[in-house]
C-alpha cells in the first residue's frame, strides 16, 4: 500500500494511515520506506497554509467555528480545501487551486501522470509556460 502511494494525480496521504483505524502507520522496518513521504507531506502542508494564508481564509467558519470540521485547525482545512500534485519532471509538489474547482482533483479521475507538469519546467516539457498567440 505504501509502495502504491496515493491513487489519482491529486496528492493526498491516507496511504500512511493504517486501513482499520487509520492511525499513522509507524515502525522501524518501514520507516526509511515513509520517510520520503513524511517529507513531501511537509512540503505540501507548509505551501497549503501559505496559499491558506495568501486567501485569507484564516478565519474561515470552518476553521473558528467550534462546530467546523477544521475547528482550531487551519492546516487540516488547507490539506482538504488545496489540490496539489506531483511534478512528473523534476517530482516537487504544486498548487493545482481549489480541491472542488476541477475533475483533476478528484481522485478517481484517471489523469496522464506525464501531463502533470509544473509551471518551472522548461517550455519544451511543459505547453502552460507560454501563451497561445493572440488573434
Amino acid at each position: 500500500r505504501i509502495e502504491g502511494r496515493w491513487s489519482g494525480a491529486r496528492i493526498n496521504f491516507s496511504f500512511l494511515e493504517c486501513p482499520l483505524c487509520h492511525a499513522r502507520i509507524q515502525h522501524a522496518l518501514v520507516e526509511d520506506l515513509i520517510q520520503p513521504f513524511v517529507d513531501l507531506e511537509a512540503k505540501v502542508k507548509t505551501r497549503a497554509v501559505a496559499k491558506l494564508k495568501q486567501e485569507g481564509l484564516e478565519d474561515h467558519e470552518e476553521i473558528v467555528s467550534q462546530t467546523g470540521p477544521f475547528y482550531n485547525d487551519p492546516e487540516g482545512f488547507a490539506m482538504d480545501h488545496y489540490a496539489f500534485f506531483q511534478c512528473f519532471e523534476c517530482k516537487e509538489p504544486y498548487f493545482g487551486g481549489a480541491r472542488v474547482c476541477g475533475p483533476a482533483g478528484d481522485e478517481d479521475e484517471e489523469v496522464d501522470p506525464e501531463e502533470l507538469i509544473c509551471v518551472k519546467m522548461p517550455k519544451t516539457s511543459n505547453p502552460w509556460t507560454t501563451a497561445p498567440p493572440r488573434p
